[in-house]
């Protein structure tokens, strides 16, 4: 078969061009379901205004960030874990470990150079 984009001359099998990658149109394409969109969600004033002003009336707690309550216990999905402090504390020393084993590896090889 000839490709229509290049005129290589190519097997038909793989469905597209050896040369150039250009697909074959296929004889029977099979009726593609029309793609659902989802409708768009609209917000009302009065909670787009609470949304943009979290925390503003709030008291402000260490470590927190300041949502509005009717918002404070929604799903995440599991997406967003929280890490506890003791794996902050850990990574932190870890890092800097890391850093000060560096810095005496790169005197060492200065020194021994």
């Amino acid at each position: 078969m000839k490709c229509p984009a290049c005129g290589c001359e190519t097997n038909e099998v793989p469905g597209f061009c050896d040369l150039c990658g250009e697909p074959f149109a296929k004889k029977k394409e099979a009726a593609k379901p029309p793609v659902k969109k989802e409708p768009n969600v609209k917000v009302p004033a009065d909670v787009m205004a609470k949304m943009l002003s979290a925390g503003s009336n709030e008291k402000k707690s260490k470590g927190t960030v300041d949502i509005p309550a009717e918002f404070r216990n929604l799903d995440t999905g599991g997406q967003v874990a929280k890490v506890p402090e003791e794996a902050r504390k850990l990574a932190w020393v870890f890092l800097a470990v890391i850093m000060i084993w560096m810095f005496i590896a790169s005197g060492w090889l200065l020194m021994k150079s």
